[in-house]
């Protein structure tokens, strides 16, 4: 089962994406969390869990970004947000 983190730090707050992420996840029955400031700065940053890693993912900013979220949480593959992944918090949840 798939566990997603959404940062809840100054700048994320700050980012009309990191709400529109929610509201995505809301729609699509995905159950998420808020979590502190993950110190990448990189708005919006998600984090996603399965098997008991996290990957972090960073600048998920407008419709695309939120698409490749979506297709990540659907079809378990993230070829496409390879880009925005954050691999020094990898495995970690601060």
């Amino acid at each position: 089962m798939l566990k997603v983190y959404v940062c809840r730090g100054k700048d994320c707050k700050k980012h009309s994406d990191t709400r529109k992420i929610g509201a995505l996840l809301d729609s699509e029955g995905t159950s998420w969390v808020r979590v502190r400031c993950q110190k990448i700065c990189k708005a919006p940053v998600v984090g996603i869990s399965h098997d008991g890693s996290v990957e972090w993912y960073a600048k998920l900013r407008g419709k695309e970004g939120r698409q490749r979220l979506l297709k990540l949480l659907r079809d378990r593959k993230a070829k496409k947000l390879k880009g925005h992944r954050i691999k020094k918090r990898s495995g970690k949840l601060r």
